[in-house]
């Protein structure tokens, strides 16, 4: 393989293969296996490949192991002489080249040396080992398997200070759990930027087909069906944050990859790398679920489309939904959508065309993948199209496009929101109570600093540049910091003096704003909490979405100021809406249809919410969850934008009592400050 160097961009010139099917690449994934037997040193536990398998309704469950190897890494390294990236989704590495799109860059955190990361790819009920092995040097890092509840596995969550200690450079950490909730998921780094420096990938536990809702509208469900959705940086995120304000201000990426793949078009040249899109294989006749999952980290929410092709989307985060059939996708990061595609066009290559709203609109960033359909040429005969105008791909009907006010009737031909999506399963009952046991308000959004309070000698902040100023993010009006040691198995080295809630914010702070502090909010056991979050960020274009980890939420409810016919919602605004009951609540119960409609009333069933894990709050409005808190835990909520988190946009659900936790196990690394008495 021949590298054209355009400055610091890589045209590629040559290549092994359209899929990079070659006899290095068979010999190396004989070597893979022969290493993970080496390193799992039994028989008794699978190779990620063994795992990634059709699941079989009966079948005894088996033991993954995945060896994570942490490490700084480079694309387009001398390994792309050697093999090339494949197109497809991949549980170990069979090449070690990244090309990316096409830009040289260093600094990347990878897993194996694979962008996205190896899948982890098992059955429910199987049992997951995992050994992050910490080669980055003078970083600590943890993983989260994010959309995975861990019950009964709560050491194994992956937050640094709430779950466990970071793992020191050197070390290696075993996270075991079961995959005890089906769907599509991801794994994640969670600490500091090691995510949006690659520090990620997908995680996908399968059902026995017969088991699935849907399990009627599709043929395939493949390892290669998989869409893994990222930005991407030309430089280090580190080079973005804090922040700068002259040279490349904001937190807007440099492109976006599918599958780690694109190309990228410089606009000072204009000219455009040639390294290959990912290819997704269908057969004409045939049925196929697809997985799309978007990893990305930074503020724009992505819109993808497919040439030609409808999207039947059948679940959400995991959980299942009634058939919705849509042109356009819109997420946000972190979320995850399953969909049906029926491959009965021609025979021939379709484009699939990814799109960045919000505040990448004005740049019409776009990257594309290629549906390509057996026998047609393996390369598209024609020019990808435009990101709109014409030629670009019609966005048709857009599932949660940005800045749409769903509760418009009008609107209703072009868009489908979350609250048009069924439950393909009933809901908990206890979930549709008519009031919740635990009620919060939670107000979000940034603190912008007096540079004369921010930059005093001797005091030492957080902040981060955003909006043409320093700021720092709240929930609640708290700015969470970690504390040194971790909640779950050390919270009694914690200070009491350091945690504080929202109902005892100003008793601990005072008159400081932001409060700063581990923000912790206590939950019963088994109670059934609702939280009304409140945008009171106000950034044109910005829909923050939440994470909630161990267990799913349910959307009650959303509006806006224009809804309820006031200037400005902020948290003091919607409790006072609460108040009179006039919050916008989706009913709790719905009628049955039927066509009859010369006969009786038809009778009410209990409403389907759809359950999620990750949901983006309307700009300037208001959102209702609620979800019934059975796992017992520290679990963290936060808005998946990388820079918020970090800046302390996030508070801890702790729920349930001490003894209500598993043991802490055995041997468990202990981290804390070490300030001994003066020796001298």
């Amino acid at each position: 393989m021949n590298l054209l160097a355009v400055g610091a961009v890589f045209l590629l010139t040559h290549t092994i293969g359209a899929y990079g099917d070659n006899d290095g690449i068979t010999a190396a994934v004989n070597r893979k296996k022969n290493l993970f037997r080496s390193q799992i040193n039994a028989t008794s536990m699978s190779t990620p490949e063994e795992c990634a398998r059709a699941c079989i309704d009966g079948e005894p469950p088996k033991t993954c192991y995945y060896h994570f190897t942490v490490e700084y890494y480079s694309t387009l390294t001398e390994a792309c002489k050697l093999c090339q990236q494949e197109a497809r989704s991949r549980v170990t590495p069979d090449c070690q080249c990244i090309q990316a799109d096409g830009y040289e860059k260093s600094g990347l955190i990878t897993v194996n040396r694979m962008y996205p990361g190896p899948g982890i790819m098992a059955c429910l009920g199987d049992n997951i080992v995992v050994d992050v092995e910490n080669r980055v040097l003078g970083n600590a890092v943890t993983v989260h398997f994010h959309g995975v509840y861990q019950r009964n596995y709560q050491y194994s969550d992956g937050v640094p200070f709430v779950t466990q200690c970071p793992i020191q450079e050197g070390s290696t950490f075993r996270y075991q759990w079961k995959a005890e909730n089906s769907g599509t998921h991801l794994w994640h780094a969670h600490t500091g930027l090691h995510k949006g420096e690659g520090l990620m990938g997908p995680l996908i536990i399968r059902e026995p087909k017969s088991t699935e809702p849907n399990h009627d509208l599709w043929d395939h469900d493949d390892i290669d069906n998989v869409i893994f959705l990222s930005d991407w940086f030309h430089r280090s995120s580190a080079d973005h944050f804090p922040g700068n304000f002259h040279r490349e201000p904001g937190q807007e990426p440099d492109n976006f990859l599918i599958n780690g793949m694109g190309q990228w078009t410089d606009p000072d040249t204009g000219e455009t790398t040639n390294t290959s899109y990912a290819h997704f294989n269908v057969t004409n006749g045939k049925s196929y679920k697809f997985r799309l999952i978007n990893g990305a980290g930074m503020t724009c929410p992505l819109m993808l489309t497919i040439e030609g092709h409808k999207m039947h989307i059948i679940a959400s985060d995991g959980q299942p939904l009634e058939l919705v059939t849509v042109n356009t996708i819109t997420s946000f990061a972190a979320e995850r959508y399953d969909f049906v595609l029926n491959a009965n066009k021609p025979i021939g290559n379709y484009w699939i065309q990814l799109r960045a709203d919000g505040p990448c609109i004005n740049r019409k960033m776009q990257q594309f993948a290629v549906l390509h359909y057996t026998s047609a040429p393996v390369e598209p005969q024609r020019s990808r199209i435009t990101f709109d105008g014409p030629t670009s791909l019609d966005t048709g009907v857009i599932l949660n496009p940005l800045n749409v006010r769903c509760f418009e009737q009008k609107l209703r031909t072009y868009i489908r929101c979350m609250s048009d999506l069924v439950n393909a399963k009933p809901i908990p009952q206890e979930i549709l109570k008519d009031k919740a046991d635990v009620q919060i308000f939670m107000n979000f959004g940034f603190n912008g600093y007096d540079p004369n309070d921010l930059f005093q000698p001797g005091r030492y902040l957080p902040y981060h540049v955003a909006g043409g100023g320093e700021s720092v993010a709240m929930m609640g009006n708290i700015s969470n910091f970690y504390p040194a040691s971790p909640l779950l198995s050390q919270r009694s080295d914690i200070p009491d003096d350091q945690i504080c809630s929202i109902a005892d914010r100003e008793a601990k702070c005072g008159k400081a704003y932001p409060c700063q502090c581990v923000h912790i909010e206590r939950i019963p056991l088994n109670s059934v909490t609702e939280l009304i979050l409140t945008d009171e960020a106000k950034i044109a274009n910005l829909s923050h979405p939440f994470h909630l980890h161990g267990q799913p939420f349910y959307l009650f409810g959303e509006g806006d100021a224009d809804l309820h016919g006031v200037k400005t919602i902020n948290v003091e605004t919607v409790k006072e809406l609460e108040k009179q009951g006039k919050l916008n609540r989706y009913p709790t119960s719905v009628a049955v249809e039927h066509n009859d409609v010369e006969g009786p009333v038809p009778p009410k069933v209990a409403a389907r919410f759809p359950a999620k894990d990750t949901y983006a709050v309307p700009n300037s409005g208001y959102s209702i969850i609620r979800f019934w808190a059975t796992n017992p835990g520290y679990w963290l909520f936060h808005c998946h934008f990388e820079f918020h988190a970090l800046m302390g946009m996030m508070t801890i659900f702790h729920v349930g009592e001490p003894e209500d936790l598993p043991p802490v196990p055995p041997g468990f690394p202990k981290c804390g400050p070490y300030t001994p008495p003066l020796i001298f």
